[in-house]
């Protein structure tokens, strides 16, 4: 018998009228108000003040030297954040001895996940040494052996990877979009003869009239490429062919000096000129140290992480990002498409926790959402945009909500199509701030821009988990805990960029000049068929030829390489990104060499926004021939001019207007095609193809 008597709710409406409330109160209250007394992921110091000043600076012409805040300003650089892990081969042998690291790929044909495990790319990596020694002469063996690895991301990339920093064999990342004539100077200035790379770049490749050694990737042996002068193999083959079978784990190398070269960096071909950069393992940990000290213990990476990278594996980013994997033993997800709706589908079936993703991918996914929810029903989109704003007001406060009514409703639903799992996008540049915030509410995780030339193995500063102000302050954040940067004045006939304020009224003023960078992370040597030779450096500071410019908050903005009128053609390009018409944009100047005359920008619009206004508005509307329709044309045309010329850029002149006869006259070309390596509007690295006018 109870102490007590459980009174009859049904004879008893007031009790039951109360517990009802209480319960609706209490969800109310979890699912709505809760969320919103969260603290903030991050201290908010941490995000106001991203860098500390190490020194003054020497003269009025430069800046102060800025560090990262995580590093004290006259504490050492950040090198290593295991002391037993002193370069990519104890990383491999550790992730050996963990049996942990796997490679998966999603097979479109099958609808399925095809997955190699740690046993089976130990037997691939060790099949890949006995092959290939067996192609050396015998005096010379593997030591002087270096591999040019010149594929789309796919099971062998990642073999061969391993089998080079397994074997300390120097390796030669290349882009399988790059041209013809590029991959030909290359191959001149380097020499090398060993490429690992596809049936098609083969076919290129036997033009070549110095002897090489393809090892080709295909699965039919039956049609491999005959040649009198090169010696053509089958990749595959040499793999997984039964005479090709050995017990021994890998070929023992020999002991590594964390100084030594690890992989060669070419800097993208222009101009004629050809500059590599040997990146040293002391080089690739650091970067790898600087990355995993910015996101907080709790949110680090972790053996059981899967690191998705898509597109390429050659751009320096997709490299480091590979190297944090192997060093925490973590699953490789590998994706070689270029179209966001098969990127979607992939990540449906991989599930990674973190991604790389190139910047033109990036705004892309971000416009294939954003029509998405616009197709909703008009209920729908009510809810929607209320749920949206819940998010973004938690985000103004500094945190991701998290679990919540109207993450239940809606923002987990879009979670499932790239797996649930994503808690780190990482991406590159600063361009493209309104994709990154969209994206951050609707996925709920960190996305991180970042940057680096090939001289700095890639990386010069990351975004800060936590710093949700990338439309107000859009930047690469501030320099890794590995280096620290300063910028210096710039003057050239187009171009004037000063680090100094002449105006002491104006209390907005950022600096700006050209980006040189000290650190663990730069490249030291440039590398030739002679060997290496030791860059000579000023008080060991490197000009990385990159312009940029210190925002209130500490963090570096990248600014383009080209500039009108002393403006910077990305800031144009941000401009117009703020249109509703468009998805991405391309802009340059003609004539190329002298004072321009035309500002001419390529768009690769939305259709759907286009869609429904077209129909608002009665007029004819098919995607596949927005270049030629004059509506279309004269609507996104007016409403760049107009977000320009508010902006500041008074330089710009209207091709219709009379007052505009003396200004840079604006051009407006309309494209169906969004941008990609593979029809030349970005170049082999992903960065914007420039010269590419319609």
């Amino acid at each position: 018998m109870l102490p007590f008597s459980i009174p009859n709710l049904r004879n008893d409406p007031f009790t039951s009228t109360l517990i009802l409330g209480a319960i609706l109160l209490v969800s109310t209250y979890v699912l709505f108000y809760r969320t919103k007394h969260r603290k903030p992921d991050v201290h908010p110091i941490c995000v106001r003040e991203q860098s500390s000043v190490a020194s003054i600076r020497k003269s009025n012409k430069e800046t102060s030297i800025y560090r990262s805040a995580f590093i004290g300003e006259k504490s050492p650089f950040l090198t290593f954040i295991d002391n037993s892990i002193t370069s990519l081969h104890d990383a491999v042998l550790r992730a050996q001895q963990m049996k942990s690291l796997s490679v998966k790929m999603y097979d479109s044909s099958i609808k399925k996940v095809v997955t190699k495990n740690w046993a089976e790319l130990i037997q691939d990596s060790t099949r890949l040494s006995s092959g290939i020694s067996a192609l050396q002469d015998k005096n010379s063996g593997l030591s002087d052996l270096k591999i040019i690895i010149l594929l789309e991301p796919c099971f062998e990339w990642i073999i061969t990877y391993l089998f080079c920093i397994k074997n300390k064999i120097v390796f030669i990342p290349l882009q399988p979009t790059d041209s013809e004539t590029n991959i030909s100077l290359i191959l001149k200035h380097s020499k090398v003869s060993t490429i690992v790379t596809n049936n098609a770049w083969a076919q290129k490749l036997l033009q070549v009239e110095t002897k090489l050694n393809l090892l080709v990737v295909q699965s039919d042996t039956h049609s491999l490429l005959k040649s009198k002068i090169h010696k053509v193999i089958s990749l595959n083959e040499l793999l997984y062919s039964s005479n090709n079978i050995s017990t021994d784990t890998f070929i023992k190398s020999p002991e590594i000096d964390p100084e030594d070269t690890a992989y060669i960096l070419y800097d993208p071909v222009g101009s004629g000129n050809i500059t590599a950069h040997a990146i040293s393992n002391l080089n690739a940990l650091s970067v790898i140290s600087s990355y995993v000290s910015t996101i907080p213990g709790k949110f680090s990476f972790t053996t059981n992480d899967n690191f998705m990278l898509i597109e390429s594996l050659a751009d320096p980013l997709a490299l480091n990002i590979l190297n944090i994997a192997i060093f925490f033993g973590s699953t490789i997800s590998i994706s070689s498409s270029n179209t966001s709706e098969l990127i979607i589908e992939e990540m449906g079936f991989l599930k990674p926790s973190c991604v790389y993703i190139p910047s033109a991918l990036l705004k892309d996914l971000a416009n294939i959402f954003n029509e998405q929810t616009k197709k909703m029903p008009m209920a729908e989109i009510y809810f929607f945009n209320k749920a949206f704003n819940f998010v973004s007001d938690c985000v103004n406060r500094g945190f991701l909500p998290g679990f919540s009514f109207w993450d239940f409703s809606y923002f987990m639903h879009f979670r499932r199509f790239i797996g649930s799992n994503v808690k780190v996008i990482y991406t590159v540049g600063n361009d493209h701030p309104q994709a990154v915030c969209y994206l951050r509410k609707m996925f709920g995780c960190q996305i991180l821009c970042t940057a680096g030339t090939s001289a700095t193995s890639g990386a010069i500063a990351s975004s800060l988990y936590g710093d949700y102000k990338q439309d107000k302050y859009p930047s690469i954040g501030p320099s890794l805990p590995a280096c620290e940067i300063k910028l210096i004045d710039y003057n050239d006939k187009n171009i004037q960029l000063c680090t100094s304020n002449n105006n002491s009224s104006a209390l907005d003023f950022n600096p700006r000049g050209e980006l040189h960078i000290r650190g663990v992370n730069v490249s030291t040597s440039t590398w030739s068929s002679d060997g290496l030779k030791p860059k000579v450096l000023d008080e060991d500071w490197l000009n990385t030829r990159l312009f940029g410019t210190f925002l209130p908050n500490g963090a570096l903005q990248i600014l383009s390489k080209n500039f009108i009128k002393n403006f910077p053609i990305s800031q144009i390009e941000k401009i117009c990104l703020d249109s509703i018409y468009v998805s991405d944009v391309i802009a340059s100047t003609l004539p190329k060499n002298c004072e321009p005359d035309k500002l001419v920008i390529t768009i690769f619009p939305r259709s759907f926004e286009l869609y429904l206004l077209a129909a608002k508005s009665k007029q004819p509307f098919m995607f596949k021939n927005i270049s030629t329709n004059d509506w279309c044309q004269k609507l996104i045309y007016d409403d760049i001019y107009k977000k320009l010329i508010a902006a500041g850029c008074d330089f710009v002149g209207n091709k219709n207007l009379e007052s505009s006869k003396n200004k840079i006259l604006l051009e407006v070309h309309l494209t169906n095609s969004n941008f990609t390596r593979s029809n030349n509007y970005l170049n082999s690295d992903g960065t914007p193809n420039r010269d590419k006018v319609l």
